[in-house]
């Protein structure tokens, strides 16, 4: 190595002319910019059962983009622990509200909705109801995956990391029914969520939860559903209603879960067997579920992520990105062609791509320069060249 020769100079506009006559020199084989390196990020509190996050390289998006509290999901389920260890620090404040006045400070028509709201017992406790929390947990799991807490070393990392999670009850038990489904959506668009996640539905199709997902999409809100768990390519509703991004589940092989359904209404897939994740059993419980419940709130988190990354990005955008950036799982289930969406999602590719316009970034080496000293600019622009 001792025929290499490392240059400092400061006159970093010439510096492609320094190369070009160095490349002159008979006496000099080659010329050229050391490269920029990062560290590789990865937070401390990856489970080792969350292969979740590693397939769908997650790891590498956050590279990108840790997320933002700003971006917030409105995890429209059967309740949510916001006591939990792992949920506490990301649950969303309602920023225009104020606690325990009896007001409707901001507006959006509900009273000291502070955390987010339970329209199934018309009141501001999302939080799950009686002495039987493990069955009423469904909730609770889905808003681990989305936006748990994450590098916090404790519990599991979430794929929208540092995303704020709405918390909205739509249920009176443990019993699966969702009560006020409606009325859950209809809170989430008044109160400003960015992402809606729906890890519930039927084969019923509606008129008027339609009209409610138009007018979601009309708010530039990202609506993200599970696809179903009954092995069958009957659509499933919210599922497949229009400006829905349907999610079907797959395992850690990407093999098509055996109990997702599928068919022509799928727009993704994303894993949803075996996730661990929070539940409500206690502050500090974790548990595994199956299901496509626990595949679309992974669609939902990632969103979050993309909305982070650029913010302006429209809802068309988000599933455009979505789709394109997917892996292909065709190949691994040849029965099933065209049945489970454009792929499993890819989170760094998907974040890479959210950009519909160049983004012109940079960052340097010292947050403060002194005079005479010298730094280094990184280039962390995105988006299409």
């Amino acid at each position: 190595m001792h025929q290499y020769y490392k240059l400092r100079f400061d006159r970093f506009d010439q510096a492609d002319a320094l190369i070009r006559d160095l490349q002159r020199e008979v006496a000099i084989q080659f010329a050229e910019r050391v490269p920029q390196h990062y560290y590789f990020y990865t937070p401390n509190d990856i489970h080792p059962d969350q292969y979740n996050v590693i397939l769908t390289q997650a790891e590498q998006a956050w590279d990108l983009t840790t997320g933002s509290s700003d971006i917030v999901i409105g995890m429209v389920d059967d309740a949510v622990l916001t006591t939990h260890e792992d949920l506490s620090g990301n649950i969303w404040t309602n920023p225009g509200e104020t606690a325990g006045n009896g007001l409707d400070d901001d507006g959006n028509g509900y009273i000291d909705d502070i955390n987010g709201w339970d329209p199934a017992s018309n009141d501001n406790d999302p939080n799950p109801e009686g002495a039987d929390n493990f069955s009423f947990s469904h909730g609770t799991h889905c808003a681990g995956i989305a936006a748990s807490v994450t590098n916090n070393n404790i519990g599991v990392a979430s794929v929208g990391f540092n995303a704020s999670l709405m918390a909205v009850k739509t249920a009176t038990d443990g019993s699966g029914a969702v009560a006020a489904g409606y009325e859950g959506i209809e809170y989430a668009i008044a109160s400003g969520a960015d992402v809606i996640s729906l890890s519930w539905g039927g084969g019923a199709e509606s008129a008027t939860e339609q009209a409610l997902i138009d007018e979601a999409y009309n708010a530039g809100i990202v609506v993200v559903a599970a696809a179903g768990n009954d092995n069958t390519d009957v659509p499933m509703f919210p599922a497949s209603y229009n400006h829905v991004i349907s999610v079907a589940a797959i395992d850690n092989n990407d093999t098509k879960a055996d109990f997702t359904n599928y068919g022509s209404t799928i727009d993704v897939c994303s894993p949803g067997v075996q996730i661990w994740s929070s539940v409500a059993t206690t502050d500090n419980s974790y548990e595994f579920y199956d299901g496509t419940s626990m595949a679309c709130p992974y669609v939902s988190g990632l969103a979050a992520l993309m909305l982070a990354y650029d913010p302006t990005a429209t809802v068309d955008r988000i599933e455009e990105c979505l789709k394109t950036t997917a892996d292909d799982v065709y190949g691994i289930n040849p029965t099933f062609v065209g049945q489970l969406g454009a792929g499993r999602v890819n989170a760094f590719k998907a974040v890479q791509c959210t950009p519909s316009v160049p983004i012109a970034s940079f960052n340097t080496s010292t947050d403060i320069a002194c005079a005479g000293e010298t730094f280094t600019f990184f280039d962390t622009s995105s988006g299409p060249t």
